[in-house]
């Protein structure tokens, strides 16, 4: 039996850039504002996680 590994890694450049293009983006402008402002508003579809707005388990990009 042969058995072949293979190794993949992902990296993402300017990740942290993103948390400071959210503000001016058209889609996720506002909801990020919002959540920033104020983390208990009612949205339950958008989560702000460390700097980074998550719809669900998906990271939004803007």
């Amino acid at each position: 039996m042969v058995v072949l590994l293979h190794m993949m890694s992902v990296q993402v450049t300017e990740f942290e850039r993103l948390s400071s293009d959210y503000p001016n983006c058209l889609d996720f402008g506002e909801i990020f504002t919002s959540l920033l402002k104020d983390p208990t508003t009612r949205n339950p579809d958008y989560l702000l996680k460390d700097g980074h707005l998550f719809k669900g388990t998906r990271l939004c990009v803007p």
